[in-house]
Order: C-alpha cells, then sequence, then structure tokens
C-alpha cells in the first residue's frame, strides 16, 4: 500500500499545484533581457497576475506606431508599456483602451530595437493577441 501512494505522490503535486500559468510558446520571457522578438504577424501568448512578457520590435526613426494587446471580453489587463533604445526607464507614447483591446501610440524617436512589456493584471491567466503597425508621417 505505501508504494502505491508513493506512485501517486507526482500526480497528487501536479494537481495541487494545478497547470502552469502563462505558459506559452515564447517563455522565458519574463525580463528585458530575453525579449522575444516581435515580428509582423500578430502573436498570440498568454500571462499570469504579477508577470511580464517582454518583445522587442526593431523600428526606423519618425514613424508612427501603434502598439495593441487584445485581449477576452472582461479581462484585466493594462496597456502595453514601450521602451525606446537604450536604457530609458518611461515608456514612451500615449496609452488607450477600447473594448476588448488597450494599446499604446508614438512615433518613433529613434531607429533601434524598441521594448514591449505585456503586463498580467487579474487572478488566472490572461490570454491576449499582440501586435503592431507602423505608418510613415
Amino acid at each position: 500500500m505505501t508504494s502505491l501512494w508513493l506512485l501517486c505522490l507526482p500526480a497528487l503535486i501536479a494537481f495541487a499545484a494545478g497547470p502552469p500559468c502563462g505558459l506559452d510558446r515564447f517563455e522565458p520571457n519574463d525580463r528585458p533581457n530575453r525579449a522575444r522578438r516581435l515580428g509582423a504577424r500578430p502573436l498570440t501568448a498568454s500571462v499570469c497576475p504579477g508577470d511580464e512578457d517582454w518583445f522587442q520590435v526593431r523600428l526606423p526613426a519618425g514613424v508612427g506606431v501603434e502598439i495593441t494587446v487584445r485581449h477576452a471580453a472582461g479581462a484585466r489587463i493594462e496597456p502595453p508599456d514601450v521602451f525606446t533604445p537604450g536604457r530609458r526607464r518611461r515608456p514612451i507614447g500615449r496609452a488607450f483602451r477600447s473594448d476588448g483591446e488597450v494599446g499604446r501610440r508614438f512615433v518613433s524617436p529613434a531607429a533601434g530595437p524598441f521594448r514591449v512589456r505585456v503586463r498580467g493584471g487579474e487572478a488566472g491567466g490572461t490570454a491576449y493577441r499582440l501586435r503592431y503597425w507602423t505608418e510613415d508621417p
């Protein structure tokens, strides 16, 4: 009987812990130095409460940019933060919210890799779709 209980122990531990929250194909990307490249196509990912997902996008100087995070209706997620190339700690651009979507608009002040941070904001994981597009001034 003891041996049967020991065989079930890993399953009990996994069940008690629950499924991993926010694991997606971009993990680990929870720090700026682990930012994943954001391409021209939208990507789908997930984020947990208190977690951050980091992405990077290379932009030319002087273009208008909009970065959006689309999420399920009723989900609580903050607009993405966008940081200029280098070590600037303050996000740039103007954040916006609409039904099922949050985002940030800005004109790129310099060329280079911009960092994008998506933060989790509610109990449980939040799936989201991240995309960006540019337009010439």
